[in-house]
């Protein structure tokens, strides 16, 4: 079973999530969600990627060398910078 990431949001940006996730066809605002961060853990993967774009579009470290590696090899790279 995969590890459980809680995100928490205000009542109002809950209400637009599900909205958008009406309109997009998700069934609820979490499925969305899920969409959303697979995308972006896809544009980090994906040089070629449409997903990358969001990447630039978020400003997230789009020049970063990690990028060409696999999800395991990414998490490794973020994981040195954390201290606990």
């Amino acid at each position: 079973m995969p590890d459980t990431l809680e995100i928490k949001v205000s009542e109002v940006n809950q209400q637009v999530l599900d909205k958008l996730a009406e309109y997009s066809g998700y069934s609820d605002s979490q499925r969305l969600v899920q969409y959303l961060l697979s995308s972006i853990v896809d544009g980090a993967r994906r040089p070629g990627s449409w997903e990358r774009q969001v990447l630039y579009s978020l400003g997230i470290e789009p020049n970063n060398d990690c990028y060409m590696n696999s999800a395991e090899h990414l998490l490794e790279h973020y994981q040195r910078g954390i201290s606990i």
